[in-house]
């Protein structure tokens, strides 16, 4: 089986800085896989590489077997590799409907256009109603984004990345400023994505990765520590020395965010 998303060998150097060390990752359809690492582990280098903002000094990035590894970002969100940020980067006075509409005719090349069929606009406005629904956020559809919570804006970017109809999804700390009280929102809502879909998530809540990943892949100094199931990871002596050292490890085996 052809996997949804194969890392070879990738390779990325600053100067004499070496960030991203012969990193080796597949990721099949349905996938939920969790991507950790300890603060300069080089997560945010690989993401870049994965989804094009970088340019790997060697290796290969490949989406069901198609080789993107010099395609840039724009074809690579056509061929259905998509990512969210870490910071939110949503109109705050435009509606969540807006928003999501916005991304929908960019990607569906009507966006601009001064003549448009009634049937693109009318399938496009189907589409986001369809992505507010699936994350159960349809409610606050015409509510300026800037008037919601932090939580569902997040909700709100998450609605916008699947707009663009996803093979392989990449999440950059969906959890990130998200208070306690409503990560259980967000959880509810990842839950609800589609089970082909072969998600990437890049997260510190160690709670988050626990409850929606079912593998995990260490990065420390850019290179993979160790792969396996989240629960032989968590598990792992090797993981708890190096990406915590003994102190910190039985905060590492609760669910404490700072991670």
């Amino acid at each position: 089986m052809t996997a949804a998303l194969e890392l070879l060998g990738l390779r990325k150097s600053f100067g004499g800085l070496v960030v991203t060390d012969d990193v080796n990752l597949q990721l099949n359809a349905g996938a939920r896989h969790a991507l950790i690492g300890p603060n300069g582990a080089g997560k945010s280098t690989l993401v870049g590489l994965v989804c094009g903002a970088i340019r790997p000094d060697d290796g290969q990035v490949l989406l069901f077997g198609r080789d993107l590894t010099r395609v840039s970002i724009h074809a690579r969100v056509k061929a259905g590799l998509v990512r969210s940020f870490q910071i939110t980067s949503l109109f705050p006075r435009l509606t969540a409907f807006e928003n999501v509409l916005l991304a929908v005719n960019e990607h569906e090349g009507v966006a601009g256009r001064l003549w448009q069929s009634v049937h693109d606009l009318r399938t496009n406005r189907d589409r986001c109603h369809q992505v507010l629904e699936e994350l159960q956020i349809s409610d606050q559809a015409d509510v300026p984004v800037q008037d919601m919570s932090y939580g569902e804006q997040r909700l709100v970017e998450i609605a916008l990345v699947l707009a663009l109809k996803p093979r392989v999804l990449l999440l950059d700390e969906p959890a990130a400023g998200i208070p306690s009280t409503e990560t259980g929102l967000l959880l509810n809502a990842l839950r609800k994505l589609p089970a082909e879909m072969a998600i990437l998530m890049i997260e510190h809540d160690m709670g988050m990765v626990r409850e929606f990943c079912t593998d995990t892949t260490v990065l420390v100094s850019g290179r993979v520590l160790a792969s396996g199931t989240t629960a032989e990871v968590m598990n792992s002596d090797a993981v708890r020395d190096v990406y915590l050292g003994r102190a910190g490890q039985a905060r590492f085996t609760g669910t404490s965010p700072y991670v």
